[in-house]
């Protein structure tokens, strides 16, 4: 058993758990997404009255400034965008949280797993760190940008990732190449 990875595991759970309710909290009102929605629905009858209108008027009276119907187009355009944006933060809060929990109980089975592979502890610390290392970059990255407004984190996501498969491409090349230890027979039979 290597104890950093469970500890690391069950730290990112607790994270998850506290600050569960924080992220959870603006999207159970919704209001930005009802906000949003009213704001779409106001803007989309506006464009719809401002068509009609135009479609009344001559072509020299449409060429003119900013027509009533400009106005409507770029009112609607903004409330399209500040209602996927409304859902886009929503979704991302809760991917935020869904990968803190799956990365915590990914550390704790890789810590109860890495201990029974037969390779040297040095090995066996750097798939170890590497785990952890790129767990909390990927998670810490996800709180940050979507829950604190960090939008400069996102871009550690994916060196996270990468040291992540890393890993988990050491800890695949471990059991294929050396296979498991000899002291646990239920794991090494082949029948």
């Amino acid at each position: 058993m290597v104890k950093q990875n469970i500890i690391s595991g069950l730290l990112l759970f607790c994270i998850s758990i506290v600050l569960g309710p924080y992220m959870m909290r603006g999207l159970q009102k919704e209001e930005a997404q009802v906000a949003a929605n009213t704001e779409l629905r106001e803007a989309f009858g506006a464009l719809s009255a401002a068509r009609k209108a135009a479609d009344s008027q001559s072509t020299t009276e449409q060429t003119e400034a900013a027509t009533p119907l400009d106005v409507a187009t770029a009112r609607a355009a903004t409330a399209h965008v500040n209602y996927a944006f409304a859902g886009f933060r929503k979704s991302h809060i809760t991917m935020t949280h869904a990968h803190g929990n799956l990365q915590g109980m990914f550390n704790i089975l890789v810590g109860l797993f890495l201990a029974r592979i037969a390779i040297n502890r040095w090995q066996m610390q750097i798939i170890s760190w590497g785990m952890i290392a790129g767990s909390w970059i990927m998670v810490g990255a996800l709180m940050l940008g979507n829950m604190f407004g960090q939008r400069w984190a996102f871009q550690a996501i994916a060196s996270g990732g990468t040291v992540l498969i890393l890993a988990l491409f050491a800890l695949t090349l471990a059991v294929i190449i050396k296979g498991f230890k000899e002291d646990n027979p239920s794991l090494t039979s082949s029948s």
